[in-house]
């Protein structure tokens, strides 16, 4: 016997841990939209929802109110905890003396 599973927009998984985090994503879409740059002013194009990503964000751009609601997701979704204090659009730095995003 075979279990497959079949995310909303119809893709099939093996397993139900992949399935559902497709459906998160899919669910999440503006998190695409949010501009993330490194220490060196690069924009960082791998997924906020990796750990290494995550490690080299020093700014982040938040431009409406649903990029700002997926972040926030993404934050309880993922214990990125520096995400925290983004609370409105606009852009935050990363502040090392305290370890939080600071909006500009």
């Amino acid at each position: 016997m075979k279990i497959i599973y079949i995310s909303d927009d119809g893709i099939q998984f093996d397993n139900e841990t992949d399935c559902q985090f497709h459906e998160w994503k899919m669910q999440h879409n503006h998190l695409k939209n949010i501009k993330f740059y490194n220490g060196e002013g690069k924009l960082l194009t791998s997924s906020p929802l990796e750990e290494e990503h995550y490690s080299s964000v020093e700014t982040v751009v938040i431009s409406n109110e649903e990029e700002l609601k997926d972040l926030q997701a993404l934050t309880d979704y993922t214990g990125f905890c520096a995400y925290e204090s983004i609370n409105k659009m606009g852009t935050w730095k990363y502040c090392v003396s305290e370890f939080i995003l600071i909006k500009e």
